[in-house]
């Protein structure tokens, strides 16, 4: 009994390290994608954005 007990608990810190390296990788992949974009959209904004992000309201 004691070693299915062991068993269960090694597959499950298996599968609960495997899930988060899996989520680390995603979010390293995402994080990629969304930085090369950044370096290859152009962003535009407008003076009057500009102006009421910095309150300068004409």
């Amino acid at each position: 009994m004691a070693n299915n007990e062991n068993i269960d608990r090694q597959s499950f810190h298996y599968n609960f390290l495997k899930n988060i390296i899996f989520r680390m990788e995603n979010f390293a992949k995402n994080s990629k994608l969304f930085s090369d974009r950044l370096k290859t959209e152009r962003i535009s904004v407008t003076q009057e954005e500009v102006d009421s992000v910095l309150g300068k309201n004409r």
